[in-house]
């Protein structure tokens, strides 16, 4: 990569715009989802080359075991309401906002953890 071009993605980062900067500095070669990412519906996943691939970065909230049910739903209303506000902005950069329930992240979490402990194990590092 030229410098110029690493220059203007390294600013991107810092201004927030780092989809058309990436587009610009034609450097958009793939995405990591399953599908298509709503704000680059041109360039392609890495599953439909090698199917089956996913690796996307995301974000949860957690709380201590035990919180009290009612905090956790308080949470999750002001989580999701905050998700709405945020989407515009967050799609603008290739994210994706989902939301959703407790239990519908417990379910991601689990499956995530349960993905990466056995690519871990396949290529043989442990937990320090």
């Amino acid at each position: 990569m030229q410098p110029a071009a690493l220059d203007r993605i390294i600013r991107a980062v810092a201004a927030g715009t780092i989809v058309p900067a990436c587009l610009a500095a034609g450097i958009a070669i793939a995405t990591g989802g399953l599908k298509r990412a709503a704000v680059l519906p041109k360039i392609p996943t890495v599953a439909e080359t090698l199917p089956g691939f996913e690796s996307v970065g995301w974000y949860g909230v957690l709380v201590p075991a035990g919180t009290p049910p009612d905090i956790v739903a308080k949470l999750n209303t002001e989580i999701n309401r905050g998700l709405k506000d945020l989407h515009p902005v967050l799609l603008r950069d290739g994210a994706e906002t989902i939301g959703g329930t407790p239990e519908d992240f417990a379910r991601h979490f689990r499956a995530e953890m349960t993905k990466w402990a056995a690519l871990l194990g396949e290529i043989g590092l442990k937990p320090m």
